[in-house]
């Protein structure tokens, strides 16, 4: 018996190890996959960057073990076996990312990763895009920053009523059709189409998805009805249960969501602007008499648009000025952004960076005047303001930033002139440099 013992024992106890090294290893979290892969080039701009494990990990300090060359910010998140970085500000035109996984990641079993993985992808540059009418209809261009690649956008020759780009950089847009109009969803990574929402005989205009993809709102124009907002839940890529959004018999225009998930709309039968948050179901109205389209700033929680007001009117001050507001929907507070009784201030657009945004400007009092609005340039807490351009009979208008605030893209026509067109044009922010790139196009926006 006892020979029997000095055999079996050690074999049991040397199987137990064995067990037990092979519970470890299977235990420990291993890389099943990543993206972008690695040498990937052409990656849009704005890309995140997911780490697939074979287990679940924790949380916590993600920033530790998943780092970037050229560094950069961004939201860590853990969604059961995989790790997601969101960069809050694009990686940059056709730049090398360089991603470095590191070891030491605990798993939510506390065991922790024993090796690491180092990758790098290439970004490509972004696309301004822009509507340009032609002998049989309006179409969708897009331009490279150096202004010498201009090109299609969308295929077939498809006549556009108009368009927006959503947050997942795919084309959002309105078809003329025979009857009417539809809603279609491009996606330049695929070169697919997506058959949204057949308008019939309406006319399907201002497009705009929510940031998650959820909720489509669209312009509904038809005789004998008011032209109002419409909404419709995206539901296996069609979307379904359309129907008015906010007042019924109210005329309402130029929805906009944020990256938050508000909507923000303007109502002409109220002189109001909108908030609808689709998620709490919160809303939120603002008076506002000009109804003029604003900008909401790069967090979603500020909306900036202009308001008039009225002065006594004398030699040194006009009867009237236009200013920027500030409204925050979460607080449903209002604040003056610019203060100025001299001037005409509209046409506010924040940069995606956070930092600044730009507006047009016109003095309206005698000594100032000019008939073109110029650029201006301030911080986003109103410091800073200051003019760009200064060409007193150029009107500027159609502002557009590029998505890492490169690059600002804008329109440009001559108030003097009755026959001159609508110039496109770059402007270069960290250099100043502006840039005429063509005559005749309009609904400027960019592409990641």
């Amino acid at each position: 018996m006892k020979r029997i013992l000095r055999i079996v024992l050690p074999a049991v106890l040397l199987l137990a190890a064995a067990v037990a090294v092979t519970a470890y290893f299977l235990m420990r979290p291993r890389v099943i996959s990543f993206s972008p892969a690695a040498d990937a080039a052409g990656q849009p701009g704005d890309i995140a960057v997911t780490v697939t494990f074979s287990t679940d990990i924790q949380p916590e300090n993600l920033s530790q073990y998943l780092v970037f060359e050229p560094n950069t910010t961004g939201v860590y998140q853990a969604i059961g076996p995989t790790l997601i970085f969101t960069p809050s500000v694009p990686w940059g035109q056709d730049a090398a990312v360089n991603v470095s996984l590191l070891p030491g990641l605990k798993a939510k079993n506390g065991v922790k990763l024993a090796s690491g993985s180092e990758w790098t992808f290439t970004t490509r540059h972004p696309w301004l895009t822009f509507q340009l009418d032609e002998t049989d209809g309006s179409h969708l261009y897009m331009v490279d920053p150096s202004g010498l690649n201009v090109l299609p956008l969308i295929p077939g020759g498809a006549s556009v009523l108009d368009y927006s780009i959503t947050a997942a950089g795919e084309v959002l847009y309105s078809e003329k059709t025979a009857a009417g109009s539809r809603l279609r969803l491009f996606d330049r990574d695929t070169a697919l189409t997506t058959d949204l929402l057949n308008c019939g005989t309406a006319s399907c205009t201002q497009p705009q998805l929510s940031p998650d993809g959820s909720l489509l709102v669209y312009r509904r124009t038809m005789v004998g009805s008011p032209a109002s907002l419409w909404s419709a839940q995206i539901q296996e890529g069609r979307a379904v249960n359309p129907a008015v959004l906010g007042e019924p018999g109210h005329v309402t225009r130029d929805p906009s969501f944020s990256v938050s998930g508000w909507l923000a709309y303007y109502d002409e039968t109220a002189l109001a602007f909108e908030f609808f948050h689709p998620v709490s179901d919160q809303w939120v109205s603002f008076e506002n008499g000009t109804g003029v389209t604003g900008s909401w700033s790069a967090d979603g929680s500020r909306y900036t648009a202009p308001d008039i007001g009225y002065n006594q009117a004398s030699g040194i001050t006009p009867g009237y000025f236009s200013q920027l507001l500030t409204y925050l929907p979460d607080s449903g507070a209002r604040e003056e952004l610019t203060h100025d009784n001299r001037v005409e201030d509209v046409q506010p657009a924040y940069a995606p960076d956070g930092r600044q945004l730009v507006f047009a400007r016109r003095f309206l009092n005698a000594q100032n005047w000019t008939p073109g609005r110029q650029i201006w340039s301030m911080y986003t807490d109103g410091t800073n303001i200051r003019p760009l351009t200064n060409l007193p009979v150029q009107n500027h208008t159609g502002f557009a930033w590029s998505p890492d605030s490169r690059y600002l893209a804008f329109l440009q026509f001559n108030t003097a002139s009755y026959t001159g067109g609508r110039s496109l044009w770059l402007m270069n922010m960290d250099e100043g440099v502006r840039q005429e790139i063509l005559v005749g196009a309009y609904n400027l926006a960019w592409l990641p």
